[in-house]
């Protein structure tokens, strides 16, 4: 617009009023407590809450014009007292009551000033303000919290488009902002409302429902499956809890979750609770062709990671074997401290780590690495305290996790028997819990989840629970799930980041999936046999430039 059209228009009282509404929200969780031989057994509930702080109540201009300044600037605070374990979400936007500008004319801005338990919502630039309804800032959430704050600032503009803009004379806007409980999987980068270009929109666009109970003919994850040949299980995306609210995974002989990133192929294992997108090597693209994903480049051992020229992509879990630390990601400086936490600490980097993280440097490129997720892996060094607990029949297990004891871990527990088989996606039972198994790039990442133990490093490998969701099992053995191709060779298998034991043999053992496709067990300094394949996690706000997920036609991460 130029300066002397800008000359006549006069705005005759254009009125923006945002009404800021007190909410408050109460969540509520019970928990058993007593013996189940108790006469009486009692609930006690935990309280979640938000609290819409109201500030100044009306904010209101008039007489505006085009211009590069903020005719509106509000700050408000969301306030959350958390007493469960449970993530706490909320969803927060602006409700235009009356709107009579030209589309695009009015936009805003929202900035996240302070906050860092949970997930706060992401701020923006210049989104556009249209028509009237509730446009979404979009969803946060708190973690345990005792009033901890999300502090955010809306300026709202009416900016100078180059154009005459006197059609604006005399329009109106009105709106308020609301804030509302929310379910959790409406995140703007989420499954519900992931904005068209991104890697979640193109898997919800291509993908059914998620379906959260197992459906007619298939085999609950991690329990026995009856041959060797035919559909084991209904195929798609399923749905389970995670450390951080609700996961959808990829189950069975799906042939659409193939995805290019750093000019290789890889498969999506699933989406986590907040919306980053784990996924794991499928083709390490030696000829760097310019389709890695293509069928005709599918090799055994096409999904090891080669960390150095000699690797082939086998390689050792731990050099060292010899006491329970062992079977850590990292392990401790003193191995045979009578102190659990000091003897499963994280002072020196496995020789997987190790290997993983040349591999992570060699490949990725620094943009590469931006669009990486800072997110748990969990390396379950918690015990089965148990001591009856014995599926093989050892007479040494007794379950204390210290120096040469004989010990069961946790992960062996949910996957064996497998008339018992019960994976998980946890690593404990709350933020706090398990923290020395939950390996994390930073300590800052969502609000203090994990230990930071990898240094900036944000790889790692799939536990046995996400293989078992996928569709693996101890006993026969599944080869018709997606992880099983270009995975396996006549003696080559491949680790996975769930310990198994300390025992037999004065070693420390890890599940690893074998070349029938079945879990079974190794001691971690065995050479020679076992693949290195390596995960990485996108962040939820990954795009692409093309695809639908099949082998023909992959995602590609833009």
């Amino acid at each position: 617009m130029d300066k002397k059209a800008k000359n006549t228009i006069i705005v005759s009282v254009i009125a923006l009023a945002l009404v800021l509404i007190g909410v408050t929200y109460a969540y509520f969780s019970a928990r058993i407590t007593g013996l189940e031989s108790a006469s009486i057994i009692r609930l006690t509930a935990g309280r979640m809450g938000i609290v819409y702080s109201e500030g100044d109540e009306n904010v209101a201009a008039s007489n505006i014009y085009p211009r590069e300044e903020a005719w509106v600037t509000k700050t408000f605070t969301l306030t959350g007292w958390n007493t469960t374990d449970q993530r706490m979400y909320y969803k927060i936007g602006l409700n235009v009551i009356t709107n009579t500008f030209t589309n695009d004319y009015l936009t805003y801005d929202l900035t996240l000033l302070s906050g860092t338990n949970g997930t706060p919502v992401a701020s923006k630039t210049g989104v556009a303000i249209n028509g009237t309804g509730k446009i979404p800032f979009g969803m946060g959430s708190f973690l345990a919290a005792d009033g901890e704050a999300h502090s955010y600032e809306l300026k709202i503009y009416f900016k100078d488009n180059g154009e005459d803009q006197n059609d604006a004379q005399e329009a109106v806007f009105n709106a308020k902002i609301y804030v509302e409980e929310s379910d959790g999987l409406e995140a703007p980068n989420g499954w519900k409302y992931a904005p068209a270009g991104s890697l979640l929109a193109g898997i919800r666009t291509n993908q059914s429902t998620p379906n959260a109970d197992d459906a007619v003919g298939m085999t609950t994850p991690g329990k026995q499956v009856t041959a060797q040949s035919g559909t084991y299980m209904s195929e798609g995306l399923r749905t389970t809890e995670d450390d951080y609210g609700t996961s959808y995974y990829y189950r069975g002989a799906v042939d659409n979750n193939y995805l290019v990133f750093a000019n290789m192929c890889w498969r999506i294992v699933r989406i986590d609770g907040l919306g980053n997108t784990k996924i794991t090597l499928y083709n390490y693209n030696p000829t760097n062709s310019a389709t890695p994903c293509d069928a005709s480049l599918d090799a055994a051992g096409a999904a090891f990671a080669r960390y150095d020229s000699a690797s082939n992509g086998i390689g050792v879990f731990n050099t060292n074997y010899d006491k329970n630390t062992y079977i850590g990601y990292m392990y401790s400086n003193n191995p045979d401290s009578t102190d659990y936490n000091i003897a499963h600490a994280n002072d020196v980097d496995s020789t997987i780590l190790t290997n993983l993280k040349a591999w992570y440097d060699d490949v990725f490129t620094q943009t590469d690495k931006e669009k990486l997720a800072d997110v748990i892996w969990c390396n379950d060094k918690r015990v089965v305290s148990d001591t009856t607990y014995n599926p093989e029949g050892y007479s040494d297990i007794i379950g204390t996790g210290l120096g040469t004891q004989g010990t069961y871990y946790q992960g062996t527990r949910r996957l064996t028997p497998i008339s018992e088989a019960a994976p998980s996606l946890k690593c404990g039972t709350s933020k706090t819990d398990n923290l020395i198994s939950k390996f994390t790039a930073s300590t800052t990442t969502d609000g203090g989840y994990g230990n930071g133990k990898l240094n900036g490093y944000k790889i790692g490998l799939l536990t046995a629970d996400e293989i078992a969701f996928a569709g693996e099992t101890y006993g026969p053995g599944n080869n018709k799930y997606y992880l099983y191709k270009n995975a396996n060779t006549s003696s080559k298998y491949y680790w996975t980041l769930t310990p198994h034991s300390y025992g037999t043999g004065n070693n420390a053992y890890t599940i690893i999936t074998t070349n029938v496709s079945s879990f079974g067990t190794s001691a971690v300094n065995i050479s020679g046999f076992f693949g290195i394949r390596p995960a990485v996690s996108l962040k939820s706000n990954t795009t692409i430039s093309s695809g639908n997920g099949t082998q023909s036609n992959p995602f590609v991460v833009s």
